[in-house]
C-alpha cells in the first residue's frame, strides 16, 4: 500500500515563495500569481526572496495608528521614492536588504532634511528594521511604478490623506496578500478612485 506524500508546514511555505519568486521573475505581479492563493509577507526571510517581492514595485502600507497610508515604489537599484500623508514633495531615499543573526533586515535611509514623526528621527542615516516588521503593515504589491514616483521631479500626484487607504485595510495584521475589498486590491481601488 502506498503512503501519500505529505508536507510540513514550513516546507510547505517555502515551496510557496520560492513559486512566488519564480512567477516574479518572470515579470508576473505579485497580485497577478496570487490570485488563487495568499500569503503571508512575514514569512520572506532570504534577500532573494525580498528582492524579486520588492524591487520594482509600488509598495502600499497603513497603519491607523502610526503613518496611515504610505506608497513606495522601489526601484531594481534600490532608490525609492516614498509618498508620504500630508507632504508636497516626494521623499527621495534608497533600500537595503541584510542577513544578521537577528533575522532579515530591511533597511531605508532617506535625504533632503527628512523628518520621521513617528521615530522622531532626521533622515540621512541608515535605519534598519527586521523585515517581518516592515512587512506587517504592507496590504497590496503591484509591479511596476503605479503613479509614476521615480519619473516625477519632486511634486506628489496630488496630497495624500492619511487614512486613503483605511477603507481598504484588512481587519487584522499582517495582510494576507492579495486582500481583495470589491473585487480588487487595495492599490487597484485607490487607482480607479484617483483616476475618476
Amino acid at each position: 500500500m502506498k503512503r501519500p506524500i505529505t508536507f510540513d508546514k514550513n516546507l510547505r511555505v517555502g515551496i510557496f515563495v520560492s513559486l512566488l519568486a519564480i512567477a516574479l521573475s518572470n515579470g508576473h505581479s505579485p497580485s497577478a500569481f496570487a490570485s488563487d492563493h495568499q500569503t503571508n509577507l512575514s514569512t520572506i526571510n532570504s534577500i532573494a526572496d525580498a528582492e524579486a517581492l520588492l524591487l520594482n514595485a509600488t509598495i502600499l502600507s497603513y497603519l491607523d495608528d502610526e503613518h496611515g497610508t504610505q506608497i513606495e515604489y522601489l526601484r531594481e537599484d534600490g532608490s525609492t521614492s516614498l509618498w508620504y500623508p500630508g507632504n508636497r514633495n516626494i521623499v527621495r531615499g534608497a533600500m537595503e536588504l541584510r542577513e544578521s543573526d537577528k533575522g532579515l533586515l530591511i533597511c531605508f535611509v532617506y535625504f533632503g532634511g527628512t523628518y520621521n514623526p513617528i521615530t522622531r528621527q532626521r533622515g540621512g542615516s541608515w535605519q534598519c528594521t527586521k523585515f517581518t516588521d516592515y512587512a506587517m503593515p504592507i496590504i497590496d504589491i503591484k509591479s511596476g511604478d503605479l503613479f509614476g514616483l521615480s519619473a516625477r521631479r519632486q511634486q506628489v500626484p496630488h496630497k495624500l490623506e492619511r487614512n486613503a487607504a483605511q477603507l481598504y485595510a484588512p481587519p487584522s495584521y499582517p495582510a494576507l496578500i492579495p486582500y481583495l475589498v470589491n473585487g480588487k486590491t487595495p492599490l487597484e481601488n485607490l487607482q480607479s478612485i484617483w483616476t475618476n
